[in-house]
C-alpha cells in the first residue's frame, strides 16, 4: 500500500488515536456505497496494519491488504462496496476490487479470488498486532511484518503491476494457502472485503485502497429454539385440526 503523504498538527493526532473499536461488526455495514472514513494509522505494519476509522458510522479498524492502492492521507473519507467472504455470487464478486481478476504475482497456486481473500484473511488472523490491538516491536514486529508482505504478495497483481514486497520467509504464505485449500469456508461470515468506489458507484476507478475488516458471524439458533419452534408448530398444526 502507497500512502500520500500529509502533515497533522499534534491536536489533530490526539483527537483520533484510540478512536476504533476492537468489536466485530455488525452485518448491517454489508453492501454498497457505504462510508468509509480513516481517520489513523495507529495500528503500523510497514505501510500497512490496521487504521483506525468508521464503516457505516461504527468505529473500527481497517485492515490494509491492497498493495497497488492507497489512500489520500489519513484522514481520508471515501465511499466502498462491504462483502463478507463467503459463496459469492457473480454479482458479489462484482463488487469486490479484483473480485473476477485471473492474473495474480503469486500463479501457481491457481486460487480464486475468493480463496486469495481468506488466504489473507488468515494471514491477518496470525498477526499479534490484530490479535491484541497494539502496536509490536522487535522480533513480533518482524514476524507481522512478514504476514503483511505476505497477504499483500498474494492479493499482488500479475505484470505490469507495481509489485509488492517478496516476504522475507515464505513458510506463514505457504501454511496459509494449504490451510484455505483444506478449509474451503474459512473466514465466511467472520471477515468482509472493503473495496473503494466512485461517486457513481464504479469499482476501483478512485484507486482507493482495499481493506479487511471483522464481522459478526450470522447467528444459528440453538438447538433448544429449534425444539421450541417444533412444538409451537404442532401445537399449531393440533388446534387446526381440532377447529376442522
Amino acid at each position: 500500500m502507497k500512502l500520500k503523504p500529509m502533515l497533522f498538527g499534534a491536536a489533530t493526532v490526539l483527537a483520533v488515536l484510540s478512536s476504533a473499536s476492537a468489536a466485530p461488526l455488525p452485518p448491517s455495514v454489508l453492501g454498497t456505497d457505504k462510508a468509509v472514513v480513516i481517520q489513523n494509522e495507529d495500528l503500523q505494519v510497514l505501510t500497512g496494519g490496521g487504521f483506525g476509522g468508521t464503516l457505516a458510522g461504527i468505529n473500527t479498524y481497517l485492515w490494509c491488504v491492497d498493495w497497488e492502492d492507497y489512500i489520500a492521507g489519513p484522514p481520508d473519507a471515501y465511499k466502498a462496496n462491504v462483502v463478507a467472504l463467503g459463496d459469492w455470487t457473480p454479482a458479489q464478486r462484482a463488487q469486490v476490487q479484483k473480485g473476477n481478476n485471473t492474473n495474480w504475482a503469486v500463479d501457481p497456486p491457481a486460487l480464486s479470488a475468493l480463496q486469495r481473500y481468506q488466504v489473507a484473511a488468515y494471514l491477518l488472523s496470525q498477526m499479534v498486532t490484530f490479535q491484541t490491538l497494539t502496536p509490536q516491536t522487535g522480533a513480533t514486529l518482524t514476524a507481522d511484518q512478514n504476514l503483511q508482505n505476505s497477504l499483500w504478495k498474494i492479493l499482488n497483481l500479475g505484470a505490469p503491476s507495481y509489485p509488492s514486497p517478496m516476504p522475507s520467509n515464505l513458510g506463514p504464505l505457504n501454511a496459509a494457502i494449504a490451510y484455505v485449500q483444506s478449509h474451503p469456508t474459512y473466514g465466511f461470515g467472520s471477515f468482509a472485503v472493503v473495496s473503494g468506489i466512485s461517486s457513481d458507484g464504479v469499482l476501483g476507478r478512485t484507486k482507493k485502497q482495499t481493506f479487511l475488516v471483522a464481522i459478526q458471524p450470522a447467528s444459528v439458533p440453538e438447538p433448544g429454539t429449534y425444539a421450541l419452534m417444533g412444538l409451537g408448530l404442532g401445537a399449531l398444526a393440533l388446534l387446526r385440526k381440532r377447529k376442522a
